[in-house]
């Protein structure tokens, strides 16, 4: 089980939760939502609540105060259903916040027939509160399958887990370039990744920055955003080829030995 405190020193490599026992309680403070956020058997997930999002943030400071540490997050999250077109459900990672804003990195899935599709948004300015998502950084991404076409002949599915993996590179009052990849949660095999986003002129928070995690249902009713096995990684960012890597952590660091029960 993890202490009640992590210090910033554990970020030499990897610090993963699986959310079982206290972990959760102990390291997370929820900012948005908080009635719609809750662990069950092992996993959090967040209940319908109209257009808003369920918002917890991770309580010791990450990455480093200056913000030139370049790091990756990833968890594996599902859905217990999918909306057919963009605009429904979706999962997400506050970075770099500072005080109560930060970057916000927005992911959404949907399933029309036969047809997939996934995309990769960036804000700037997004608090965490859920108040306000920022503004846009540069453009929406499609998600690249197999290098070529941003729909996947072999589709999501509704409540199974995907792994969602960001990387980050930033330096400081330069620039803070984002990169992601989508994963099998179960063979670590890359479904598809999404061109870089880069924000050329950051608005990057002094000291006390923080990461945290969002999930949304855009208020489908009786629909659950389940998310499990959050890693914090400030090894060298992966190639996509070599993300599936990350996704494969989440039960070693200091979460080792836990047995993840999933919703």
């Amino acid at each position: 089980m993890l202490a009640a405190s992590i210090s910033a020193s554990a970020f030499a490599g990897t610090t993963a939760f699986d959310f079982s026992g206290t972990q959760y309680a102990d390291n997370f403070t929820e900012t948005s939502n908080a009635d719609r956020l809750t662990v069950n058997s092992g996993a959090l997930q967040f209940n319908n609540a109209s257009s808003l999002s369920g918002i917890a943030v991770y309580n010791p400071v990450f990455p480093s105060a200056d913000n030139t540490e370049d790091f990756s997050l990833s968890f594996d999250a599902k859905f217990t259903t999918l909306p057919t077109s963009f605009g429904g459900d979706s999962v997400g990672f506050l970075t770099n916040v500072n005080d109560t804003t930060g970057y916000l990195a927005v992911f959404r899935i949907n399933k029309n027939g036969s047809t997939s599709q996934a995309d990769l948004r960036i804000f700037e300015g997004a608090t965490t509160s859920g108040t306000t998502v920022g503004a846009q950084v540069g453009t929406t991404q499609q998600l690249t399958s197999a290098g070529t076409s941003p729909t996947l002949s072999a589709g999501f599915a509704s409540d199974t887990f995907y792994t969602f993996n960001l990387s980050v590179d930033a330096t400081a009052g330069t620039s803070i370039a984002f990169t992601a990849t989508i994963l099998d949660a179960t063979t670590k095999s890359v479904i598809g990744t999404f061109n870089s986003i880069v924000d050329s002129s950051p608005s990057f928070g002094g000291t006390g920055n923080k990461v945290g995690l969002r999930l949304g249902t855009q208020g489908n009713i009786n629909n659950f955003t389940v998310v499990d096995n959050f890693t914090l990684n400030t090894a060298s960012i992966p190639e996509p080829s070599a993300a599936a890597l990350l996704g494969g952590l989440g039960v070693l660091g200091l979460a080792a030995g836990s047995c993840r029960r999933r919703a």
